[in-house]
């Protein structure tokens, strides 16, 4: 059995999908790894650079375009190591992030963690989000209201779905789905993404499984990856669909996590505040009515 089974999905990211397997390749050193690459029925040539350039790589393809967390799933499905390393496919290792977190798993103190991740900076070495708060009714309280400009601190600390870097190991809530190593006998044990969800929260939905067995999950700052934040969700994030699955995903969320009637509040809640900003300030109609129409159907 190998030691990680470094999983990425690619979708129409042929030129991130190189480099990413390029600074895998050059960084990892002491480990025993296998790269799979799930290509989630991309419509560039990114499989044929892959076979090309990369012969040495699992590549996995699919037939639909079915989300984040249904790739993700077709490699772990086939996966036989004792760890997995889920990468995005706009990540590049800064140094041997992959024995770091390997070592760090490996210790008797650390078997109980799930899943742990790496520090994560832009390509200006900026810091960036590595983890967050996972998503509750206060967390959108606080975002509808701006609560959170009257009590920074606390949202940032308590609340925010995102967190900058840390300088020492800690304990978090949720590790971000940029890059998230997992105990595969953990996710042999919980399961694998919920395929309901097309793209975003999956990631948080499945720490709060680990969280609802008692598991740990850690930020290690020594392992250093670089986001460059520019995969296949930036050209959704300027479309008129991202609010459309964001807020789906999201009501999705808080029904798999805390039932039908916590989530039927969060969507009247929803609904209520949109139509507010609609009645009394007349900005973003559409922005409004559409996302009315993406509570209601979820």
């Amino acid at each position: 059995m190998i030691d990680v089974s470094v999983i990425i999905v690619n979708y129409n990211t042929k030129e991130y999908t190189r480099e990413c397997i390029k600074s895998v390749v050059e960084a990892t050193r002491g480990v025993s790894y296998k790269i799979y690459i799930v290509d989630n029925a991309s419509t560039d040539d990114s499989i044929e650079m892959i076979r090309s350039e990369f012969p040495n790589v699992h590549l996995l393809t699919s037939s639909i375009n079915g989300g984040f967390g249904y790739a993700n799933n077709i490699a772990l499905r086939m996966a036989r190591s004792k760890y997995i390393f889920l990468l995005n496919s706009d990540t590049l290792l800064i140094n041997n992030a992959i024995s770091i977190l390997f070592n760090f798993m490996e210790k008797e103190k650390n078997g109980n963690v799930a899943c742990c991740g790496a520090n994560l900076f832009d390509e200006n070495n900026t810091p960036l989000p590595s983890y967050g708060n996972l998503p509750s009714f206060r967390q959108i309280l606080f975002q509808q209201f701006k609560l959170n400009k009257i009590w920074p601190k606390y949202y940032e600390t308590r609340l925010s779905p995102t967190v900058v870097p840390t300088a020492r190991e800690i304990d978090v809530p949720f590790v971000l789905g940029a890059t998230m190593f997992f105990r595969k006998s953990v996710l042999d044990e919980i399961g694998y993404f919920d395929e309901d969800f097309f793209l975003y929260f999956e990631d948080c939905e499945l720490c709060f499984r680990c969280k609802s067995r008692n598991y740990r999950l850690s930020i290690i700052p020594d392992a250093k990856i670089i986001h460059l934040c520019g995969g296949s969700s930036v050209e959704l994030h300027s479309s008129k669909k991202y609010s459309t699955i964001f807020l789906r995903s999201m009501i999705i969320y808080f029904r798999k996590c805390y039932g039908n009637i916590f989530a039927f509040f969060v969507k009247i809640f929803l609904v209520c505040s949109c139509a507010a900003r609609l009645i009394f300030t007349y900005k973003n109609k559409s922005d409004n009515l559409q996302a009315i129409h993406a509570i209601v159907k979820s």
